[in-house]
């Protein structure tokens, strides 16, 4: 994650992603989210709170270390098996 020209009126944002290959689509983790912003600390406890209704039973949010550029954008990344999305997988 990087952004260069804050303050400008025209700031480049970026970010990669690293996608993982699973063996089947119930590895998988489907979705995909995150809080933070420019200059204030992230509000995690209240998006936490927001996502947990979306997990598959049993399955919990998997939650980066807190990303900051120079600049100042503070994230947290935040992916999760979707219980919408991965209806059919089974439940252990």
């Amino acid at each position: 994650m990087s952004t260069k020209g804050m303050g400008s009126g025209m700031v480049r944002y970026e970010l990669k992603i690293p996608f993982v290959t699973v063996a089947t689509k119930c590895d998988a983790y489907t979705s995909f989210d995150h809080v933070g912003g420019w200059n204030h600390t992230p509000s995690l406890p209240r998006r936490k709170k927001e996502l947990s209704s979306l997990l598959m039973p049993g399955e919990s949010l998997d939650i980066s270390k807190l990303k900051t550029t120079t600049e100042g954008l503070q994230e947290y990344w935040i992916q999760w098996k979707n219980k919408t999305t991965q209806h059919n997988c089974n439940l252990n």
